[in-house]
C-alpha cells in the first residue's frame, strides 16, 4: 500500500491558499523525499503559487522564478535531502479526479530530466470543502487506466523538532 505523509500545517496551508483564491485555481510545489522502497512519499514542505502567479477558473500558472528560488532554499537547508516530489493545486468545482491536463502535466514532469523524478505525485484539493487526494504517475503510458493510481492512504502527523526518516 502506498502512503503519503504530510503535516497538518501543510494541509492547512494548502486549504487556506485554495480558500483565498476561490473561485479560481491555485497551487504550488511539494518537497520532501521517498522512502527506500519508493512506495511512500514524505512531504516535508509545501510551496505556494508565488506572488506573480496567474489564477483562472480552471487553471493557474505559478510564478516559476519565485518557486525555483524556494525549491533551491529548501533543498539546501535540508542538506540536499528534500527534493521536488510533484505539484499540488485546487479544483474549485469540487472534482478531485485528475483532468486530462493534469495527466499530461504529470507525464511531462516524469519526462523532464531537470525535475529528476520518475514518478511525480499530484495533490488535488477539491473545493469548496478542500478535500485532498494524492495521485502518483507509475508508468509512461499516458492513457493506460492504471498509470495514476490513487494513493490510498494519507497519514497526517504533527511536525516535531527532530526529523524522523523512514
Amino acid at each position: 500500500m502506498r502512503t503519503a505523509w504530510i503535516s497538518y500545517r501543510d494541509v492547512a496551508f494548502m486549504q487556506q491558499e485554495a480558500e483565498r483564491a476561490f473561485p479560481l485555481e491555485t497551487g504550488g510545489v511539494l518537497m520532501g523525499y521517498w522512502t527506500k522502497n519508493n512506495q511512500d512519499a514524505v512531504i516535508r514542505s509545501v510551496i505556494g503559487p508565488g506572488p506573480k502567479a496567474k489564477h483562472e477558473r480552471s487553471s493557474f500558472a505559478p510564478d516559476y522564478e519565485w518557486q525555483e528560488m524556494q525549491i533551491a532554499c529548501i533543498y539546501k537547508d535540508s542538506g540536499r535531502f528534500f527534493t521536488y516530489l510533484g505539484d499540488w493545486h485546487s479544483h474549485p468545482d469540487g472534482l478531485s479526479r485528475l483532468s486530462l491536463k493534469d495527466r499530461i502535466t504529470l507525464w511531462r514532469i516524469a519526462n523532464y530530466r531537470q525535475a529528476r523524478i520518475a514518478h511525480p505525485i499530484m495533490v488535488i484539493l477539491a473545493g469548496p470543502q478542500w478535500k485532498i487526494k494524492l495521485w502518483r504517475q507509475d508508468c509512461m503510458v499516458l492513457f493506460d487506466a492504471f498509470i495514476l493510481p490513487f494513493i490510498r492512504e494519507i497519514r497526517v502527523y504533527q511536525y516535531c523538532h527532530q526529523y524522523k526518516f523512514l
